[in-house]
């Protein structure tokens, strides 16, 4: 048999290739700053449980990355349907024109990265309607301002809370003798040493919070 195509060291995974346009320069911050290193963490998280094979430490892992997204898009909706309430009150369109959309070729490679991406779209829809509302002078320099950053932050300490997951998930494993199947199969820990400051800061959050439960406790 000969091989004429194909990496014979690589293992084979299934991959959605999709593209992603973003209007708002928050979005696109959001974009730039935190989704290799999510979307890294995200695989790994995928790829240490699957090896692991701990079913309470898959369920306690999903549900954690599933509680911080639904939070959010609960959030994006509500503040969504509030600013097109703001829009008709005052009837004006909630769609302006950009002059740098930006277009992303992603590879999406876990379930809940495909969540994420869905996540910053709407955020990036959100956006639009606050930056058209500021236009129209609904809102003011500072009111629209500050729910941009507010936003951005948002959506940088989703992405940084489930980076710092995926530490824990790591040190987990290795703690129960799994650090040789660990390190095969999921490589090496997300590096942070050019994290942006911010997701790095949240990802740090995750930790934080367990010592502080274990001292209640």
């Amino acid at each position: 048999m000969k091989q004429v195509d194909g990496d014979r060291k690589a293992k084979s995974a299934p991959v959605i290739k999709q593209e992603l346009s973003l209007s708002s320069l928050s979005a696109q911050k959001v974009m730039s700053r935190s989704f290799e290193k999510l979307a890294e963490s995200l695989f790994q998280i995928s790829v240490i449980l699957r090896a692991v094979g701990e079913r309470e430490h898959v369920d306690n892992a999903e549900d954690i990355i599933n509680e911080h997204f639904e939070t959010a898009s609960k959030d994006i909706d509500a503040k969504i349907d509030q600013m097109k309430q703001l829009a008709e009150q005052h009837g004006v369109s909630i769609s302006p024109d950009y002059t740098n959309q930006v277009k992303y070729e992603l590879e999406i490679n876990t379930p809940h990265l495909a969540q994420f991406i869905g996540l910053v779209g709407r955020m990036d829809d959100l956006v639009s309607m606050i930056d058209s509302l500021w236009l129209h002078s609904i809102l003011d320099n500072r009111q629209a301002s500050n729910a941009r950053f507010e936003w951005s932050r948002r959506m940088i300490n989703v992405a940084g809370r489930i980076i710092g997951l995926s530490r824990k998930v790591r040190k987990e494993a290795y703690n129960s003798g799994q650090k040789e199947l660990v390190e095969k199969v999921a490589g090496e820990e997300v590096a942070d040493v050019d994290m942006d400051p911010e997701l790095k800061k949240a990802s740090e959050t995750e930790e934080k919070e367990k010592k502080l439960k274990k001292k209640a406790a």
